[in-house]
This record gives C-alpha cells, sequence and structure tokens, in this order.
C-alpha cells in the first residue's frame, strides 16, 4: 500500500513539473526570457545562403528549444520549419539561392496567441576590386575590397601554407576603406608555395525594434582564394 501511494505521489509530482515546465516556457516568451539566436552565413561563390534560427533559454548559451504549436516563423513570407541535430539541438534552416539574396530581409516571430517580433536585415556581400594573380612574391601588399564598408572594420584573415613547420596567418584586423595590407610580418609565417587565404567578415548586432527582446544576428561572409607564393 505504502509503495503504491509513493508511485502515486512521484506522479503528481511530474505531473505537476511538466505542466509548470511548459507554462514557464510560455511565461518566458511572454517576458522576453527567450534568447533569439539568428545567424546567416554566405560564401563567395557559393550558390545558396543558409539562415539559422534558434530559440534558446536565458542566452546565447542556453538550450534550443521547439516553438508551441501555433507558433512560426518566416524569412520574407516564407515559413521555416523545425529541424532538429545531436550537437545543435532544435533549429530552424533555410537556404536560398545567394544570387537572390543581397538586400534587405524580414523575419518575422509569431507565436500562438497572434504576437509577433519582426527583425530586419541587410546582406551586403563583399568581393575583390581586382583578382588576385596565380604567383604573388613575398613581399608587402594592399588587397582591395568592392562593396565595403569605408569605416573601420573588423575582418577575419587566413592564410595557410603546405609546411607543417610554419605558424601560418590567423588575424583579426582592422581595415578601412576596404583596404587589406599583406605585411611582412604575415610572409613570414609562410613558405613558398601553394597558399590558401580566406578573409571573413563576420558582424553581430543586438535585435531591434522591440527593447523586450533578448538576442543578436551574427552574419558572417568569407572569400576565398588561392594562390602560389614566390620568394621576392
Amino acid at each position: 500500500m505504502k509503495f503504491l501511494l509513493l508511485v502515486i505521489g512521484m506522479l503528481a509530482v511530474f505531473s505537476s513539473c511538466t505542466n509548470s515546465t511548459k507554462n514557464g516556457i510560455e511565461k518566458e516568451f511572454d517576458s522576453g526570457a527567450i534568447f533569439y539566436d539568428y545567424k546567416v552565413q554566405g560564401e563567395e561563390g557559393g550558390d545558396s545562403v543558409t539562415v539559422l534560427l534558434q530559440y534558446r533559454f536565458g542566452n546565447y548559451e542556453g538550450s534550443p528549444m521547439l516553438l508551441d504549436s501555433g507558433s512560426k516563423v518566416t524569412l520574407d513570407g516564407r515559413e521555416i520549419k523545425a529541424d532538429s541535430a545531436k550537437l545543435t539541438g532544435v533549429f530552424y534552416e533555410i537556404m536560398l539561392p545567394a544570387e537572390e539574396f543581397k538586400g534587405t530581409h524580414e523575419i518575422l516571430f509569431t507565436d500562438k496567441k497572434g504576437k509577433s517580433h519582426s527583425q530586419e536585415f541587410s546582406f551586403n556581400p563583399f568581393s575583390l576590386a581586382t583578382e588576385l594573380p596565380s604567383q604573388i612574391k613575398k613581399k608587402p601588399f594592399t588587397i582591395q575590397l568592392s562593396s565595403f564598408d569605408k569605416e573601420p572594420t573588423a575582418v577575419h584573415l587566413i592564410m595557410i601554407d603546405t609546411a607543417f613547420n610554419t605558424p601560418d596567418v590567423n588575424e583579426e584586423l582592422i581595415i578601412e576603406n576596404g583596404e587589406l595590407t599583406i605585411t611582412d610580418k604575415m610572409w613570414r609565417a609562410l613558405k613558398a608555395g601553394p597558399v590558401t587565404m580566406e578573409i571573413y567578415r563576420e558582424e553581430e548586432t543586438p535585435l531591434e525594434k522591440d527593447p523586450k527582446l533578448n538576442g543578436r544576428i551574427v552574419k558572417t561572409y568569407v572569400l576565398k582564394r588561392e594562390f602560389e607564393v614566390v620568394e621576392d
């Protein structure tokens, strides 16, 4: 008899906790405690741009959650369905043709009560103003980026050679007017021969329009080139 009462008691506690969790999720959405984690990723020459959306508990490190039935999220009017993976958890993802993606877009989240949150963002890929030669001498030179901000902007530069005993180049730089200079110090970190170069631009900004929203939008774009380095 005592065992039966214990089991009944445990089921009641479990049911109470489950209902509390569901109610807690709704309250957290209403109070802005859910972290809206939006990522947009593209690559020069790529066929598509990926938009990855997750709704996390508390902050950007929180566990991603599945939206309640009746809630939905759209990009430019296209509804995005939920998916999941073992490493990332629940996510909402859509891939769109890169050629059509340049410009301004809108992410619209609507909860099951009909309350909506809108977030606009612009996506402006960059390129090289002048294509790099197939061979480059080991001396300082400047790469001019086209369709790039004139004001100081952070980029991540990676250059990797085929030698095992070199440190390669992996640096965060602030550039102006789209001018990225390859310095003597960078060349000293590389051996002559084939080199792969990647230039990343990543922008992270908080969500706008609604002060109650807790979240960010991260836009990443990468440009890649391969060339041969020769001694000066």
